[in-house]
């Protein structure tokens, strides 16, 4: 049975360049059935070729683009997913490396670059809230009335003869005693 989990990790490690036995040996030691793996493997490697031919008639659509690497041993398929932008067109490419010790390595491509017709402007926003905020009117300070003032002052005062009084306490407690007695 193919398992959607497995078949989306073997993609995603044959995505990284990973062989696809290292990547079935990694599912098969984290506890996943040797059978659901092979079924996924099975899968991919089948829907590998199927997106290398229609993607061969259509290249410019969002299927995987496919490398095909032949070591000497046995023959392996490895998908790749590119970001393809609808306006450029993109071709698939077979390398075949020459030793299987080594990994296939990408050609130098170079990919054309759009220009937008239209593109933003930094200043302008940053202007815009400034501007913003010299319009609006700053609220005036009021002044203190003279009760408030008075108010303020007294209270002052009784904190200041309080501490006052608390040292004292603390400092002289026998003057204190004596003071009572």
């Amino acid at each position: 049975m193919q398992r959607q989990d497995i078949m989306s990790g073997l993609q995603h490690s044959l995505e990284r360049g990973e062989d696809l036995e290292k990547a079935k040996q990694s599912f098969l030691d984290a506890g996943y059935p040797i059978q659901d793996i092979n079924d996924s493997a099975n899968a991919i490697s089948s829907g590998v070729v199927q997106n290398q031919t229609s993607q061969q008639t259509q290249p410019t659509s969002n299927t995987p683009l496919t490398i095909t690497s032949q070591p000497t041993q046995q023959s392996q398929t490895k998908s790749i997913l590119p970001t393809i932008n609808h306006q450029t067109e993109t071709s698939l490419q077979t390398i075949t490396p020459t030793s299987p010790t080594q990994p296939p390595t990408m050609p130098n491509t170079q990919f054309p670059t759009t220009q937008s017709t239209n593109p933003p402007s930094p200043p302008q926003t940053l202007t815009q809230p400034k501007q913003l905020q010299t319009q609006q009117p700053v609220p005036k300070i009021q002044k203190k009335s003279k009760k408030t003032l008075i108010i303020i002052i007294i209270l002052a005062v009784v904190l200041l003869l309080a501490l006052g009084g608390l040292l004292l306490v603390i400092l002289k407690p026998d003057w204190l005693t004596n003071l009572f007695s």
